[in-house]
C-alpha cells in the first residue's frame, strides 16, 4: 500500500482514516513517552497526536531516540485513525521518520491585480529553510528568486522559484484579468491538465498533443472464447490504428486526430497476446478492491507480468512522449466477455487506474508503470442501440466508442454522467451527447480547452459580439474561433467558474449516433455553467482526476450542467440531451447566477445561425 504525502489533514472526512500516509514537515510539540503524550504540530498550526498502547512505548522510544522536542521532521508510513472527534495518527511496522530538509513557504498561491509588480507580489511572503529538522525564517535578500516571465500585464499564472544552496520551492502568481477586458489567448492559451500535473503533482496517463505511441497488450485466458480469440490482433489493428472508411466510423487514432484538430496523433502498437496460462472467472476482484483487501487482483497482476514479459522485445522508453517518466497509458485488452450483470464484479468491464507500486526494480528501460487501461476485446464488436434498446441498422466495422472514452480519462478527462450510483438516479450534467457522457460523438468544448486543443475567448465584464463555428468542423477549423468563455475571475487557468457557450452542429464525429444518447439532430448553440475551482487543499488531490472540488456524482455540486434553452429542468429528471436544449437564432438566456448564487449581470443571445457558425451577443449591465 502506497502512502499519500500530506502536510496537513485539513478538509479531510472521517473516511480519510485508514489511510497510510507521509506526514510531512511536523514538529514535534510533545515527546513524553511514558506517559504516551506525543504530539506534534503542522505547518498549518494545528497539533495532532500519536496514539499508542502500554506495550507499544518501547517500539516508539525507540523510534524517536536521539530527536528533541522542535525538531521538524517527515514521519514516513504512519496510519490516519480518529480519536473522538479528531484525527490522530498510529505506528505502523513500516513507521519511520528524516529530519526535515528543504524550503517553505507560508502560501503556494498568490493571487494579485492586473499590473502588481513582482516586487509587491513578494512582499508578504515567508521563507523558512529547513536544515536537519532546524528551522530558520529567511529573510529578503537571503534567497533567490527567478521570476522570469512574470508578466504583469498579462492574466495568467506564473511559476516563481525560491531558492536558497540546492533548495528549491515553487510559488504560483495568479494576476487577474481586469474587468472590461477580452483576450483571445492566441499566443499564450489558458492552462490546462498540463498544468495540473505540474502544479499538484499528480500523473496523466497520455499527453494530448503530439505524436504518441501507445501499447496494446491483448491478455488470453485458458477459457477465452473461440469467437473472442479468433482475429483479434486485426480487430484491435483497426479499433486503434485503423482509417475512418476501414472502421464504418472511427478509430483511436483516426477520431483523436479529427477532434484535436490534428494536434494529437497515435500510433498503437498491438502485441501478441500475452497468455496467461490461467482461466478467468466472473467472481475475479478488480486492484481497487484488492488493493483495499490486501492482494493483487488479476488486472493488475497481469499488467506487471506482461509489461516484464516482454522487457526482452520492446523498448519501453519510446512509450513516453511527454517524458515524465512514465510508460504512457497501457491498453490492457481482456480476451473474455464484458459482463453488464448487476452481481459481477467490476473487473469484468471497463476502465482506467493507476499502477500503485515504485522504486528501481518496477522501472522497464528506465520507465515505470503508471496509468493503464483494462477492457473486454468485446466492446470492439458491440452493437449501437438506441434509446429504445433497439439494434441500429447502420454499424460500423469496428466499434471504438468504448477505447475513445477510458482514452479521454488517459488524458486526464473525468466521467461527466452522474457516477454516484447510491441513489440509482441520473441526477443532470450533460444529459449524454458527448464522448464522457454516453460514449458518443465529440469531446465538449471545456474539455478541449483543458486539452490545449482551442483557444476560447474569455469575457469578464464586457459587452461582446463574437461569432464562433461549428466545434465538430475539422477542415480548416479556426481554434481561436470554437468556444466562448465568460468567466466570473480569471487567473489563466481553465480550473475555474465559466458559462461556456459553442457552436453544435450534427456532423463530423457526430454524425453517426445523432438522434441517440443525447446527440441532437439539429444544429443550435450549446450553453454550459462549467464550476471547475480546484480542491482548497492540495494534499486531497491525488490524481488528475479529482482536482476540482466539484463533480457530477455529486448532485448539490455539479462540475458540469447544460443551461437548457427549453428551461424544463429535463436533463436533471434523468432526461436525455434534446434538440429543444439548444439554443437557436433570437434565444435570450436572462437571469443568469454564478454558483454562489450571486447575480453574473449579463445576458446571452444568439443573433443568428447561419453557414455552420453563430453569432452571440453578451450584454452586461449597466
Amino acid at each position: 500500500m502506497t502512502a499519500y504525502e500530506v502536510e496537513s489533514l485539513e478538509g479531510k472526512d472521517e473516511t480519510y482514516a485508514g489511510e497510510l500516509i507521509n506526514f510531512n514537515y511536523i514538529t514535534i510539540k510533545t515527546l513524553d513517552v511514558e506517559n504516551k503524550s506525543v504530539v506534534f504540530t503542522t505547518l498549518g498550526g494545528k497539533d495532532i497526536s500519536l496514539l499508542f498502547e502500554d506495550n507499544e512505548k518501547d517500539a516508539v522510544a525507540l523510534l524517536f531516540t536521539g530527536v528533541q522536542v522542535g525538531k521538524t521532521i517527515n514521519l514516513k508510513n504512519v496510519a490516519v485513525t480518529l480519536s473522538g472527534d479528531d484525527f490522530a495518527l498510529r505506528l505502523t511496522d513500516t513507521t519511520a521518520f528524516e529530519l526535515s530538509n528543504g524550503l517553505k513557504t507560508n502560501v503556494k498561491d498568490i493571487t494579485v491585480a492586473y499590473d502588481t509588480d513582482i516586487n509587491d507580489v513578494l512582499a508578504e511572503l515567508v521563507v523558512t529553510l529547513y536544515e536537519e529538522g532546524v528551522a530558520t525564517v529567511l529573510n529578503a535578500g537571503e534567497y533567490n528568486v527567478n521570476s522570469e516571465g512574470y508578466n504583469k500585464a498579462k492574466p495568467g499564472t506564473y511559476e516563481v522559484t525560491i531558492s536558497k544552496n540546492d533548495q528549491t520551492v515553487k510559488v504560483y502568481v495568479q494576476v487577474k484579468m481586469s474587468e472590461g477586458k477580452m483576450d483571445e489567448f492566441t499566443e499564450d492559451q489558458g492552462k490546462g491538465i498540463k498544468y495540473a500535473t505540474e502544479r499538484y503533482g499528480v500523473n496523466v496517463g497520455l499527453p494530448s498533443e503530439g505524436d504518441v505511441n501507445v501499447l496494446v497488450i491483448p491478455v488470453m485466458f485458458t477459457n477465452s472464447p473461440e469467437n473472442l480469440k479468433t482475429g483479434y490482433k486485426e480487430l484491435l489493428e483497426k479499433g486503434f490504428n485503423g482509417t475512418s472508411e476501414a472502421t464504418g466510423w472511427e478509430s483511436l487514432r483516426s477520431y483523436y486526430q479529427k477532434v484535436s484538430y490534428g494536434k494529437l496523433n497515435f500510433t498503437a502498437t498491438v502485441l501478441d497476446a500475452f497468455i496467461t496460462g490461467e482461466a478467468y472467472h466472473e467472481s475475479e476482484k478488480d486492484y481497487q478492491e484488492g488493493y483495499l483487501e490486501g492482494f493483487d487482483a488479476l488486472d493488475y497482476k497481469y499488467l506487471a507480468r506482461a509489461i516484464a514479459y516482454y522487457d526482452t522485445t520492446i523498448d519501453y522508453s519510446k512509450y513516453d512522449a511527454n517524458n515524465d517518466g512514465y510508460i504512457d497509458c497501457v491498453y490492457m485488452i481482456y480476451l473474455a466477455p464484458y459482463s453488464t450483470s448487476e452481481d459481477a464484479m467490476d473487473l469484468w468491464w471497463a476502465y482506467t487506474y493507476e499502477y500503485y507500486e515504485s522504486g528501481e526494480e518496477a522501472k522497464f528501460d528506465g520507465k515505470a508503470i503508471d496509468v493503464y487501461m483494462w477492457l473486454s476485446i468485446g466492446f470492439f464488436t458491440e452493437e449501437l442501440t438506441d434509446d429504445y434498446g433497439q439494434v441500429l441498422e447502420n454499424q460500423p466495422i469496428v466499434n471504438a466508442e468504448t477505447v475513445i472514452h477510458e482514452t479521454g480519462h488517459a488524458l486526464g478527462l473525468d466521467d461527466y454522467y452522474d457516477y454516484n450510483g447510491e441513489d440509482n438516479i441520473e441526477t443532470g450534467g450533460f444529459g449524454g451527447g458527448i464522448m464522457m457522457d454516453t460514449n458518443v460523438g465529440d469531446h465538449d468544448a471545456f474539455s478541449k480547452a483543458l486539452l490545449g486543443w482551442i483557444n476560447p475567448t474569455i469575457v469578464i465584464n464586457k459587452d461582446a459580439e463574437l461569432t464562433i463555428e461549428s466545434l465538430a468542423k475539422v477542415d480548416e477549423a479556426d481554434i481561436n474561433k470554437k468556444a466562448i468563455f465568460i468567466a466570473k475571475d480569471f487567473n489563466g487557468i481553465y480550473y475555474n467558474e465559466f458559462y461556456i457557450i459553442y457552436l453544435y452542429t450534427p456532423t463530423g464525429v457526430n454524425e453517426m449516433m445523432k438522434g441517440n444518447s443525447g446527440l441532437p439532430t439539429e444544429t443550435g448553440v450549446m450553453i454550459l455553467h462549467v464550476v471547475a475551482n480546484p480542491k482548497s487543499d492540495d494534499s486531497s488531490i491525488t490524481s488528475i482526476w479529482d482536482v476540482t472540488e466539484a463533480h457530477n456524482g455529486n448532485p448539490s455540486n455539479m462540475l458540469i450542467t447544460v443551461v437548457e434553452a427549453d428551461g424544463d429542468g429535463s436533463i436533471a429528471k434523468n432526461q436525455y440531451l434534446d434538440n429543444s436544449d439548444l439554443w437557436k437564432a433570437n434565444g435570450k438566456l436572462e437571469g443568469i447566477k454564478w454558483a454562489d448564487g450571486s447575480n453574473a449581470g449579463f445576458t446571452v443571445e444568439v443573433k443568428s445561425l447561419t453557414n455552420g457558425e453563430a453569432t452571440v451577443v453578451i450584454d452586461f449591465a449597466e
